[in-house]
C-alpha cells in the first residue's frame, strides 16, 4: 500500500544541501548550508525556530552535516559544522553548546549513544594542500552543564566520514578515508574505552552514512553508503554481503530498525537483510536527506528547498 506524500517549500533563507531528523511525529530538525538549525512543524507547516550555529567569522556557506537526534528523549540534536566544532542543540530552548575537539581538528561527523548521555565526534578533512589532520574519534559526556571529553583514539586516514552506535551502546562503527580519496577503512570500536575491535580496508572513501542492522550477529552487520552505492558489510571482517548501485539518484539512506528496512533518498525501500526492494516511495527531485518518521513513514529534504513526509 502506497504511503501518502505531503510536501511544502522550505521558507526563506534556505541554502545548499539540507539534513533532516525527527524530534517526534509532528516536528523535525533541518540543517542547511546557511549555518542554521531549524525546528519545523509538519502540522502547521511552519518553522518554529531558526538558530544560527555556524562560525560567526565566516560569511560563506557553512556545510552542516551528520545531523542526529539523541534517541532517549528526542529533545537534543547534534551536528558537525566542519568549522572546528560540533554543536549540541536544545530543541525546546533553541540554544546550543559548541564542543571543540580536545585534540584539535575539524569536526566532520557526530553520533549519539542510544541513551543520549554520550556523544562521539569524528574529526578530519580532505584538504588538498597543507598539513593533514589525523582522523580521530573523541568520546564526550553530555551529563552536567559542561560537556566533558572522556577519551580519544586516532584512526587510519585523514577524515572520519561517518559514525554510528550499535543498539546496545557497546560499539561504535567508524568509516574513514585517505587523503587520496581512493580508499578508506571501516572500524569497530569498544564504546567504553575506544579500543579497536576490528579494522577492514575499503576500496572507497568519503562514506556518507553507517548503520548497524540485524544481520544475525551480536550487534548485527553494517550498512554503508558511498558514491551512489549502498552495501552490507560483515561486522567482523568487512566482507561484502549485498550491494545496490543507484548512481547519481541516491545520496543518503535511513535505517528503520523496527522493520529492518533501509530507505534511500531516491525513494527505494530495501530489506536490510538481503538488499531486495520491498517498496518504492513517490520520490522528490534532488532529495539529499531522509529519515524514519516516528509512528510510521518517512521524512525527506531536497536541495531545491522542499520538505516531504510520507505516511
Amino acid at each position: 500500500m502506497a504511503l501518502k506524500r505531503s510536501c511544502v517549500d522550505f521558507p526563506t533563507g534556505f541554502v545548499g544541501f539540507p539534513c533532516i531528523a525527527p524530534l517526534d511525529r509532528d516536528n523535525c530538525i533541518i540543517t542547511d548550508w546557511s549555518g542554521h538549525i531549524a525546528v519545523f512543524n509538519l502540522t502547521s507547516r511552519k518553522v518554529l525556530a531558526r538558530t544560527y550555529v555556524g562560525v560567526e567569522a565566516l560569511s560563506a556557506c557553512q556545510n552542516l552535516q551528520s545531523l542526529c537526534v539523541e534517541p532517549s528523549e528526542s529533545k537534543t540534536a547534534a551536528v558537525a559544522t566542519r568549522g572546528g566544532y560540533a554543536v549540541v542543540y536544545d530543541s525546546e530552548r533553541h540554544d546550543f553548546q559548541r564542543i571543540h575537539p580536545e585534540q584539535g581538528g575539524t569536526v566532520n561527523s557526530v553520533a549519539f549513544a542510544p541513551e543520549g548521555k554520550l556523544l562521539a565526534i569524528g574529526t578530519g578533512s580532505y584538504a588538498l594542500s597543507g598539513s593533514q589532520q589525523p582522523a580521530m574519534v573523541e568520546l564526550w559526556s553530555l551529563e552536567g552543564e559542561t560537556p566533558k571529553c572522556l577519551g580519544f583514539v586516532a584512526l587510519p586516514g585523514v577524515c572520519v566520514d561517518a559514525m554510528t552506535w550499535d543498539a546496545y551502546g557497546q560499539e561504535i562503527a567508524v568509516a574513514t578515508g585517505l587523503r587520496s580519496q581512493d580508499r578508506g577503512f571501516v572500524a569497530r570500536l569498544d564504546a567504553s574505552d575506544l579500543r579497536p575491535l576490528a579494522f577492514a580496508e575499503t576500496p572507497w572513501a568519503m562514506s556518507r552514512r553507517l548503520a548497524f542492522v540485524d544481520g544475525g550477529g551480536d550487534s548485527g552487520d553494517l550498512v554503508i553508503a558511498h558514491n551512489g552505492t549502498i552495501q552490507l558489510l560483515d561486522r567482523q571482517d568487512g566482507s561484502e554481503g549485498w550491494k545496490v548501485e543507484s548512481g547519481a539518484t541516491f545520496a543518503d539512506f535511513a535505517h528503520d530498525p523496527d522493520e529492518n528496512l533501509v530507505v534511500l533518498t531516491n525513494g527505494a525501500v530495501l530489506d536490510a537483510s538481503d538488499g531486495s526492494a520491498t517498496d518504492q516511495l513517490k520520490s522528490m527531485t534532488d532529495c539529499t536527506s531522509v529519515a524514519v518518521r516516528p509512528g510510521g513513514g518517512y521524512l525527506g529534504a531536497s536541495r531545491e528547498g522542499k520538505l516531504c513526509w510520507w505516511g
